[in-house]
Parts: structure tokens; C-alpha cells; sequence
């Protein structure tokens, strides 16, 4: 009954310093592995998409906004040559 109040960590107080079976953890022995890689290697994948779709974007923009800012000069001009002629009619 009195056993049922101790927790583990009360019980591997009396010198032992590890369970049996189970061997200390370090960083030599705690390693991502082979899943780690591969998490890894799909994030580095993922932000090289990421990557490349955010420079297509932006230089479909940039192209857009070239179209529209010649649309608006060839449009400012041709309004400007009817000034123009409606002025020397």
C-alpha cells in the first residue's frame, strides 16, 4: 500500500541512474534520423517554390504595369495630336 505512493522518480532515486533498457540521452544519441531529412528536404523543396512563384508574380506585375503606364502615354499623346489638329482647323 505504501508503494502505490511512490512515483517512479521516488524509486529510481536509490542509485540507479537510468531505467534498465534505456541508455542516456546526449546529442549522439538523439538525432532527427532519417524522417528528420526528409521533413527537411520537403521544406527546403516547398520554399524553392515558394521562391519561384513569388518572382514569376512579381514580374508578371512589374509587366502589367509597364503595359498600362505605355497604354497611358500612347493615349496622352494621341489626345494631345487631336489638341493639335482641332487647333490648327
Amino acid at each position: 500500500m505504501i508503494l502505490a505512493h511512490f512515483s517512479p522518480v521516488v524509486l529510481l532515486a536509490d542509485g540507479a541512474t537510468t531505467p534498465p533498457g534505456m541508455e542516456e540521452m546526449t546529442t549522439a544519441t538523439v538525432t532527427p534520423g532519417l524522417p528528420g531529412f526528409f521533413v527537411f528536404l520537403a521544406m527546403a523543396v516547398a520554399m524553392l517554390l515558394l521562391a519561384l512563384d513569388l518572382s514569376r508574380r512579381v514580374r508578371r506585375s512589374s509587366a502589367r504595369e509597364n503595359v498600362r503606364r505605355r497604354m497611358e502615354e500612347a493615349a496622352e499623346a494621341e489626345r494631345g495630336e487631336s489638341r493639335n489638329e482641332a487647333e490648327r482647323s
